[in-house]
This record gives C-alpha cells, structure tokens and sequence, in this order.
C-alpha cells in the first residue's frame, strides 16, 4: 500500500497505522494477489528475462539472514550506524515509475546500535513498495534500485543483511508461485461439490501450506515480523469460514461464535478490520460510479456524502484518474491482442512475425508501458496452460 505524499511532506516514517489498515483483508485476497503476482515478470520463469536479472534471481533457496545476537562486549561491526550513508532527503517516486508519482517510501530501513538490521514489517513494506513497479521497469531496474536504497539507509553489516533478506523474499516469491501453480484441491474428498464447507478446507489447508512455506525461508523473528499480523488474521478468517458453514448454528449462536472468535485477533486488528471495510466498501463504490460514467466532480460529491469519515477528494481524484487511465490501456490492450492473434490467425509463428509484432507494439504502446504488456502476455499464457491442462 503506497503512502501517497499529502502537500506537506510528512516526516511520519513509521508504516505500521496503514500496515493494520489493510492487513485485515489480506488473506481472504492472498490466492487472487498470489496469481496476480505473476504481473511482477518476478514470478515468471518461463519466460527469458534479463541476463543480471536472472543470475540475481537464480538462488534455488534461503541464505541465512537472520539478524545475530548482538554481542554487549563485541565492538559494533564497522563503527556502527557511524558509517551508514545519510538518508536520502526526498524520494521522487515518479522519476522511478508513474505508479509511485507522489508517494512516500513504504516502510523503513533501520540498524540498531551495534549495526544490524532492525527486523520489522517496515522491512517487508519498504521491499514491496519497489518490487510493486516491476512491470513498469525492468527486474534489473527494481533490484539495482533497491540495493541502491538499502546502501543509503543503512551501514554495511546491516546493508548485507537485508540484501540476503531481500533476495530470500523473492526466493518465497517465486515458491509461492510454484505453490499456488499447483490445483487446490481439499484432502477430504467426501464432499467433492463446491460448497462452503469445501472451500473453507481448501483454504485452511493453503494456508497451512503458506505458513510452512514461509518458514522454509524465513527464520522466527522474520516471520514473526514479516506475517504475524497476516496469520493471525488467517486464523480467524478460517475459524469465520468454518462457521459460516456449519449448517447447525443458528443466526444469533453463529454471530455469537464469531464474536468470540475475535477474541484471538490483536486488539490493533479488529479496529484495522472495521476500517478495512469502510475503506473496501469506499473503494468499491467508486469504481461502480465511474463504470456508471459520472463525471469526476459527481463521485466526489456522492462520495462525500456516503463517507463523510472515509472520503478524501485528493485521494478519489487520484483513483478516478487512475480507473479512466487503466480503461484507456485495456481498449489499446485488447486492439493489441485482437491484431496479434489475427497476424498469427495463418499460423505464422510469433519468431517468424516477431519485426511485425514489435512494430504494433511501438505503435500501440509507449515504452514504458511494453513491461506491464509482456506481464499481461505472460499471464494469459500461463493461464491458457493452466486451462488447457485440466480439460
């Protein structure tokens, strides 16, 4: 979730606030956010990608980057947070990629006083704000810059430290994505229809599944850090599935059981859920006033006055620039596929065609959008495959 840069600079640096927002939706959305993941090009190995890229990326598992036990009587590696380059004043997201035009940095980098890595979310946050513009820049160009950041932020011993860590969570990335390749399907085959109760197995053991994952490169301090929150959450997200299902409970002993079952959330959590919705049900009406094609001043003032707590006219006229942008993409998008696929319609192979296909490209698309549009190619093929093999 990008911090979007309010006219003053803010000098908060501490994500965790919109890191609670939004991490109450976070595991009923992992399964869509794990396939769509495969947008990053991070996720997908089948095509060619950069030569560094890949060798950056071809660690085939976890480097050990667990912070170490600081030793009181040993003197600080380095001179310390003494040697660690000064923060860099300002961040113009938008020199990077557009998306992140008028955002802050997501997270933090931080040493302690003796020059290891401060192990918190605000690491995750800070590595998932720049891997969000792959596609938009290349591999290469989000792993360089991100090196570039943690040089900047933090003394050497701390630096090697995230980079290992940096390089396990693409590693977990691209198992992830190797995971949720693989059919979902529930151990207790005895209700094979697709109800409820089904669903809710086929959840819990994914999550299961993801849990121990995680685990494979991650160790305990990471994890607690990086997922405990999400977990958490997990927990409860099934426990409320399991229950929705049970066809014995009535209404008011269901609502009964699920409010005791927020009992095992962080108290931080169960507000973070309640403004998660608001900020889902915000969101979803402003994306079903644009399709209804209101003009921009009429879903901010319709806006206002559903959501006089949630609504934020400089962020909803950032989001409505944003739906009409992506409409505009989608119509050239879909005019790019239409003429490719007539082009290959003579069975014309894409290498044979590949000069005429890269000029329709040109004339489609502007450079910086030809990642995002080998990421929406890689996907469509990834899930011809997929169709194909189940029939």
């Amino acid at each position: 979730m990008r911090n979007r840069r309010p006219d003053a600079p803010s000098h908060d640096t501490t994500s965790t606030p919109r890191t609670l927002l939004i991490i109450a939706l976070i595991f009923v959305l992992t399964i869509a956010l794990l396939i769509a993941a495969g947008a990053l090009g991070l996720l997908d190995r089948d095509q060619p990608s950069d030569e560094t890229g890949a060798e950056v990326l071809a660690q085939s598992g976890p480097v050990e980057a667990t912070v170490p036990t600081p030793d009181p009587a040993q003197t600080p590696p380095l001179a310390a947070v003494a040697t660690a380059e000064p923060e860099p004043a300002s961040w113009d997201g938008g020199s990077f990629a557009p998306s992140l035009a008028g955002t802050d940095i997501d997270g933090k980098l931080e040493a302690d006083d003796q020059g290891y890595l401060k192990v918190s979310i605000d690491v995750k946050d800070f590595f998932d704000y720049f891997l969000s513009a792959v596609g938009e820049r290349s591999v290469d160009e989000v792993l360089a810059m991100l090196h570039q950041q943690i040089d900047q932020r933090l003394p050497p011993e701390a630096a090697a430290q995230a980079r290992m860590m940096l390089q396990n969570y693409i590693d977990y990335q691209h198992a992830m994505a190797d995971m949720m390749g693989q059919p979902m399907v529930a151990q207790d085959q005895s209700n094979v229809q697709q109800t409820y109760d089904y669903y809710a197995q086929t959840m819990e053991q994914t999550f299961e599944q993801l849990k121990a994952l995680r685990r494979q490169y991650f160790g305990p301090q990471e994890v607690d850090a990086f997922f405990s929150l999400e977990e958490a959450y997990g927990e409860y997200a099934l426990t409320a599935m399991k229950l929705n299902a049970d066809d014995s409970l009535t209404p008011p002993a269901r609502e009964a059981a699920l409010k005791e079952a927020e009992r095992i959330l962080p108290a931080q959590m169960i507000e973070a859920e309640a403004q998660a919705r608001k900020q889902v049900a915000l969101s979803d009406a402003t994306v079903e006033l644009f399709e209804q094609g209101r003009s921009p001043e009429d879903i901010k003032s319709i806006l206002a006055q559903r959501y006089p707590d949630q609504f934020d006219p400089e962020a909803t006229e950032s989001v409505v620039n944003h739906l009409a942008n992506e409409a505009v993409f989608e119509q050239r998008m879909q005019s790019y596929l239409d003429q490719k696929a007539a082009l290959l319609a003579d069975g014309v192979s894409e290498a044979d065609a590949s000069a005429t296909i890269e000029a329709l490209q040109a004339r489609t698309f502007d450079e910086a959008e030809l990642p995002r549009v080998a990421a929406v190619e890689a996907i469509a093929r990834k899930t011809a495959q997929q169709s194909a093999a189940s029939q």
